[in-house]
């Protein structure tokens, strides 16, 4: 027996949909993020400056067509200033060519995807929305007791 495939409602527009990635998006970019973090791990980089940080990847984001990736990474055990983490991202973008070049050899897709780094503020988010939590449990707390 064939499966009938869900019927979307009629008052929404198929266009209007939004589609996560697929099972190969999410594959290739948790290969590409183990293969880079394997490089900066072993030091297979010929940048000297890029040698002395410690680089955590929190993820990558493939596109459609696995043709470009964004890398999301922190420095790891630094609490870096906006401007020191802008040249850090600046450092790996120049340096994606390289990591580029690695990778081709590496993975067993048509194209090698070209890199983007980018800093991942999700944890000083969750952080800052942590603080304002428990700042607000203190207020309602004070209230209370009164």
């Amino acid at each position: 027996m064939i499966a009938k495939r869900p019927q979307i409602a009629p008052s929404v527009p198929k266009s209007s949909i939004i589609k996560g990635p697929s099972q190969r998006q999410l594959r290739v970019a948790e290969e590409i993020r183990q293969m880079l973090s394997t490089m900066f791990a072993r030091g297979e980089l010929s940048d000297p400056e890029l040698e002395k940080w410690s680089i955590t990847l929190t993820r990558v984001v493939m596109s459609p067509d696995l043709k470009s990736a964004k890398v999301f990474m922190i420095p790891l055990g630094v609490n870096l200033d906006a401007d020191a983490m802008k040249a850090l991202v600046k450092l790996l973008n120049d340096s994606s060519a390289e990591f580029r070049h690695l990778l081709s050899q590496r993975l067993s897709l048509r194209y090698a995807p070209k890199l983007k780094f980018y800093h991942d503020d999700t944890f000083e988010q969750a952080q800052r929305i942590d603080d304002l939590i428990i700042r607000a449990r203190r207020r309602d707390e004070l209230i209370t007791d009164k």
